[in-house]
C-alpha cells in the first residue's frame, strides 16, 4: 500500500508484521523498516512524501535498498 502524503507510520490495531519504506518525492528510499511488529510507531525521516507498506520480508525479497530510486508502474 502506498500512502501519499506519507509521514509516520503506526502498527496499532494490526495483528500483524510488515515492512516500511520512506520515499521522498522522487520515489529515493530514505529509511527502510523491516518486521515492523504490532503496536510501534515509526517516524518518518526529514524529507518523507510517501510512504509505502509491505508484507513483512517483501523489502528484502524484492531488493529494496537505501538511497535507491523506486519505479511504480
Amino acid at each position: 500500500m502506498l500512502f501519499e502524503p506519507g509521514g509516520g507510520i503506526h502498527t496499532v490495531g494490526m495483528r500483524f508484521v510488515i515492512d516500511v519504506v520512506y520515499l521522498d518525492k522522487d520515489n529515493k528510499v530514505l529509511k527502510i523498516v523491516p518486521d515492523m511488529k504490532p503496536m510501534r510507531f515509526s517516524l518518518a525521516p526529514k524529507g518523507t512524501k510517501k510512504v509505502l507498506e509491505l508484507s513483512s520480508g517483501n523489502a528484502k525479497r524484492t531488493g529494496i535498498y537505501l538511497d535507491q530510486t523506486l519505479v511504480f508502474g
